[in-house]
């Protein structure tokens, strides 16, 4: 189940796509197929959808539930109330009304079954693909915007800060710049090379050239010409050659030099031997040095003992000043972000950095000068017009 205004939502959608209307369409559709003695296929259904207005609670419930399962929060109603992410946003609805954001029903429903399907491993790849597309920007580039998730392919709503002072300002949508491909320039220092090639360097003038393709394990790399090597291997500079990538438990040197997923970390307390090191699960022996990078899960922590282990939540000790992301330590023993109302920010004690933090999506605010409490962030745009158009209309 994805909660009852999902669930209801759904349900709509699928009587609604029936055409003519429930079980007596059907009927009269095989008696139709069986006058005509021809053969007939039962129309598509069509894919499940979630309605707008519906998207955004069943959306919160589906993270939160997540979240929850993860220990990244104490529990999905807490999550609710201090997330925020069931709150109306005007001017996204104005947008959608302008079409400058088009909102995708059936991408909604596949984002919240990704979530509820997503296991607390961070490290697999785009757990939730579906995500990114429930809202689609429609302004085309250099077009004026309010906000990023009004721009076409994945833009940036981007804004002049010599000019734009006032809080409904208007941008514009910038795409960006897709990684060069071999023989494309690369003179400019804010161009970046495909994986597996690399921006050459003119030895005689040291400026940038071209992307060229990495060489091949065994090949020379380094040196004037800034010569790289491809995905399968690494530039060891002290020897100019391209070596294959170092398994995990090896010693390295270099931050790409270990075969996915491992990373070149320290692994001792003088940080002077690095070697590969892989993300462990819940449970298994891992290295403290090594810090967040050690445990796999979401919510995990390389423990006093070694063991990865669930980060401490409220009521219990943190002999090493850390808690799970809910929560905060204060003399030893972790404590609750604090709810609306309640106070925060740097106000002083014997805890981890003086600093109490809000719960979820709240801000500290400031009272006055020696005070602050958790109060709800103001919409920055509710009251701003829409101030691009489409790309069907604009063009």
């Amino acid at each position: 189940m994805l909660g009852l205004a999902f669930s209801r939502s759904v349900a709509l959608f699928g009587r609604a796509a029936t055409p003519l209307g429930g079980r007596a369409s059907v009927l009269l559709g095989a008696l139709a197929c069986a006058s005509l003695l021809a053969a007939c296929e039962t129309p598509p259904l069509a894919a499940p959808s979630v309605a707008y207005e519906d998207y955004r609670a069943s959306y919160e419930r589906a993270l939160c539930e997540w979240r929850a399962s993860c220990n990244l929060e104490e529990s999905a109603e807490r999550c609710i109330e201090t997330r925020l992410l069931d709150r109306a946003d005007d001017y996204v609805e104005r947008a959608i009304e302008a079409g400058t954001i088009r909102y995708d029903g059936e991408m909604g429903y596949q984002c919240i079954l990704e979530i509820r399907e997503r296991t607390c491993d961070w490290m697999v790849e785009d757990p939730t693909p579906s995500c990114p597309h429930v809202f689609e920007g429609r302004v085309a580039p250099e077009e004026p915007c309010l906000i990023s998730d009004e721009c076409i392919g994945g833009g940036t709503c981007g804004f002049n800060p010599l000019t734009c002072t006032e809080m409904c300002c208007a941008g514009e949508c910038r795409l960006p710049r897709p990684p060069a491909e071999v023989g494309d320039s690369c003179a400019s220092n804010t161009i970046d090379c495909a994986e597996g090639t690399y921006c050459a360097i003119d030895p005689m003038t040291f400026q940038r050239t071209v992307c060229v393709a990495g060489g091949k394990v065994g090949a020379a790399c380094g040196g004037d010409t800034n010569a790289g090597c491809d995905v399968d291997g690494y530039c060891d500079f002290n020897m100019g050659i391209c070596r294959p990538k170092i398994a995990a438990g090896a010693v390295c040197q270099y931050s790409d030099s270990c075969q996915a997923p491992g990373r070149c970390e320290y692994v001792d307390q003088n940080y002077v031997e690095q070697r590969c090191v892989v993300p462990v699960a819940l449970g298994e022996a891992c290295n403290r040095i090594v810090g967040d990078f050690a445990c796999k899960d979401f919510g995990a922590r390389c423990g006093v003992s070694g063991v990865c282990e669930l980060a401490p939540g409220a009521g219990e000790p943190c002999p090493d000043e850390a808690c799970a992301a809910f929560a905060y330590c204060v003399d030893g023993t972790c404590a609750l972000a604090v709810d609306e109302g309640g106070a925060c920010g740097w106000t002083g004690g014997d805890y981890y950095g003086g600093y109490v933090p809000c719960a979820g999506d709240l801000r500290c605010d400031s009272v006055d000068y020696d005070s602050s409490v958790c109060v709800i962030p103001e919409s920055e745009n509710a009251s701003c017009e829409v101030p691009g158009q489409p790309i069907e209309v604009s063009m």
